[in-house]
């Protein structure tokens, strides 16, 4: 509102419009997020559901994927041999029964094709968390000041597996890692970002919601990673840092107008 008010330029990018931006009840509601919305001299949203529900406000952004698409790399220490990468979320996976069916299914499938495993927590309260798991594995801890590293970790793994972490989602599928979304506390499709990164990028069937908790065995696991590795996906997630890039100078143009 202070920007508006002084006439400053005004950028929404990387926005997730929910549900919850709408009122079934109240037009003022509505009213005031539209023109909240239609302020900005640049809108763009990161999931394509979210112009969906931006256009029933009227309101018309531009797609543009995540940020952390475009983020660069910067090369480190990497665990001994071939490994895969395990991101736990604490607060939807603390005291969650869930948790364990996962982990074992994962730890499974590692040991049965000779992989390491390797922990990488994006905050503290994950590493605390991750550490009272007890998971067999290398703690790859106290990283989350060094995101360009973090993201080449990640694209030197056989396999991402992310359980309720958006980002990791973002540095596995920018290196063509094979990469896993699970859900431990939503069934079926939701407009969490976790689930719609996958499907709007051609990736369901890595996103492993509640419902699907008993499929996701080592032997599904094996098979969607070759799966992976095949001709069959389209992987439009691949040109994202190229549309990202577009967009910087897009915004740039803008703040020089």
């Amino acid at each position: 509102m202070f920007a508006w008010r002084y006439g400053k330029k005004i950028i929404h990018t990387g926005v997730h419009i929910t549900e919850e931006f709408i009122s079934e009840s109240s037009a003022d509601f509505n009213n005031v997020t539209s023109t909240f919305l239609r302020a900005a001299n640049f809108f763009s949203v990161r999931h394509r559901r979210s112009i969906v529900v931006a256009e029933r406000l009227g309101v018309h952004p531009k797609y543009v994927p995540d940020w952390a698409f475009g983020l660069n790399q910067t090369e480190g220490p990497k665990p001994k041999g071939d490994y895969i990468v395990v991101t736990i979320r604490a607060d939807t996976n603390r005291n969650n029964p869930r948790t364990a069916v996962f982990l074992k299914s994962i730890t499974d499938y590692a040991a049965g094709e000779g992989l390491n495993v390797a922990l990488v927590p994006f905050d503290a309260s994950d590493q605390n968390l991750t550490r009272s798991l007890d998971i067999k594995g290398e703690m790859m801890g106290n990283l989350f000041s060094k995101p360009t590293y973090v993201k080449y970790l990640l694209g030197q793994a056989k396999a991402v597996f992310s359980l309720g972490r958006y980002h990791p989602l973002v540095f596995g599928m920018s290196n063509d890692v094979p990469t896993f979304s699970l859900d431990t506390v939503r069934p079926g499709r939701s407009d969490d970002k976790t689930c719609l990164q996958l499907v709007e990028d051609g990736l369901e069937a890595f996103h492993f919601p509640t419902d699907r908790i008993e499929e996701f065995t080592p032997a599904e696991i094996a098979r969607l990673v070759r799966l992976y590795g095949g001709d069959g996906l389209a992987k439009p997630f691949l040109g994202h840092k190229a549309a990202v890039d577009q967009a910087a100078a897009d915004i740039l143009q803008v703040l020089k107008s």
